[in-house]
Parts: structure tokens; C-alpha cells; sequence
């Protein structure tokens, strides 16, 4: 999908696909890390958590609580020139990825 979409973005700007000797290459390079989104909790926010033990002994723990998860995912185009072997142009992509709809 991601080939077929930049072949097709290059033939609307006039570039031509070869397969010998062409004058530019194209590199693509994806990346998807799984994330965890946490939160810490505090005495404000999560005030039943702390524990009272006697007259004026009691304790407060800041704790680091997982809410989520989530795939971020990079997406980098570069463009060689391939005279010189150097980039001509070079396009990054970031975000976070949406979850996969389940099919019914």
C-alpha cells in the first residue's frame, strides 16, 4: 500500500519508474515500537490508596500506573540521487499508529 501510494505520487510529479540505471533510488524505512502510557498516582488524585497506621504514622508512595498502551510508528522516505550517492530529498513521518478495527 505504502509502494503503491509513493509510485503513485511520483507519476503525478512527472517521475517515471526504470528499473535500469535510474536517477534517483528510493529508500523506505518503517518503524513500530509498542508503548506503555503510565500515569503517577498522588495523594490529590488517588487519595484512598494511602495506608493509616496508628496516630500520626501513616505513609504516602507515589506509584507509576499503567493506563494504556499504544504503537507509535515512523515512516522515513529518502530520495538518493544515484549519480552521487547522495539524498536528494528526505521526507520523516511520525505519530501513533490507530488500533486495528476487528472484522465481524
Amino acid at each position: 500500500m505504502v509502494q503503491h501510494e509513493i509510485s503513485r505520487q511520483m507519476k503525478i510529479r512527472g517521475i517515471e519508474k526504470v528499473d535500469i540505471q535510474p536517477d534517483l533510488r528510493v529508500n523506505l524505512g518503517i518503524s513500530i515500537k509498542a508503548e506503555t502510557h503510565t500515569r503517577e498516582t498522588s495523594l490529590v488524585t488517588d487519595p484512598g490508596t494511602f495506608t493509616y497506621i496508628g496516630q500520626r504514622r501513616y505513609t504516602w508512595q507515589a506509584e507509576t500506573i499503567e493506563i494504556g498502551k499504544y504503537k507509535e510508528g515512523s515512516l522515513t522516505l529518502d530520495l538518493v540521487d544515484n549519480s552521487n550517492n547522495q539524498p536528494a530529498w528526505i521526507g520523516v513521518l511520525e505519530g501513533i499508529l490507530p488500533e486495528n478495527e476487528k472484522k465481524t
